[in-house]
């Protein structure tokens, strides 16, 4: 699985697919520390009315918010947006893609398998799909059983997660180890250390990959790796976050240890 082949700690750039500014900023990184595993984030949008079939990466202002289909091919000619296409951009860097699933218009299920079938004729092996509609997030593992997806929440309390989506019910509390189809968990980042320590551990010991999103600080950075987090979507300078990584990593080293004893 995509986990797996992580180098050490996942970097993920949040909304890097999401406007292009950003997009070249963190290819640039992902060129310059080719060593680290750094993984490309955007929420996806879609219109597949009619005979369209477009995909393009956006985060909408209020949730369910979309573009008609004249401002996103508009947005695409000009790059005001992101589309499919420069995923082979990314794809040269090593860099890996996790693709939020947002909103649209048509029929989403269309959608989703083109995303699929595009995310794996493109990046196979080094993407995953994430979401905070289990509906849907349920449709991918119909459609391709390999492929990885996570559920996104604000919050996991005694072995349970909170899933809230715009659809309906919008909210509902499921047991983690029963919902069989994810592969991890990414828990917004929010409470006392302590509360999110018992949350982390709720994910792993339901067998589920760790991720953890909203970290805006080192000191976030430090207790989501001594929390167990594969990776996370980090808001800091990249350079003095690897610098501060590596630091965090040295003094864990038990070879280090031992030769400063």
């Amino acid at each position: 699985m995509v986990f797996d082949s992580f180098q050490g700690y996942g970097f993920v750039h949040h909304r890097a697919l999401n406007d292009p500014a950003a997009f070249d900023k963190y290819i640039d990184i992902a060129t310059r520390f080719p060593d680290r595993t750094h993984i490309m984030e955007g929420g996806i949008c879609w219109d597949f009315t009619d005979n369209r079939e477009l995909l393009y990466f956006r985060h909408p202002s209020f949730i369910v918010d979309t573009l008609s289909a004249a401002d996103v091919e508009q947005g695409l000619r000009q790059r005001t947006l992101i589309g499919p296409s420069s995923l082979s951009t990314v794809a040269a860097t090593g860099a890996l893609v996790v693709a939020e699933l947002k909103a649209g218009r048509g029929d989403w299920r269309r959608a989703v398998r083109t995303l699929v079938e595009l995310l794996e004729a493109t990046l196979p092996g080094r993407y995953w799909i994430d979401g905070f509609s289990l509906p849907m997030l349920q449709y991918v593992k119909q459609l391709s059983p390999a492929t990885p997806i996570t559920l996104h929440t604000e919050c996991v309390y005694n072995g349970r997660v909170v899933i809230g989506a715009p659809e309906w019910p919008p909210l509902r509390v499921r047991r983690i180890d029963e919902i069989i189809e994810i592969d991890g968990v990414i828990i917004r980042r929010r409470g006392s250390a302590g509360f999110m320590a018992k949350a982390c551990k709720d994910v792993g010991a339901a067998g589920k990959t760790l991720l953890l999103s909203r970290l805006h600080s080192l000191q976030d950075f430090e207790y989501s790796k001594s929390w167990g987090a594969a990776a996370g979507y980090m808001h800091w300078d990249f350079e003095d976050l690897v610098k501060f990584n590596d630091k965090l990593d040295g003094l864990n080293d038990p070879d280090t240890t031992m030769n400063n004893n």
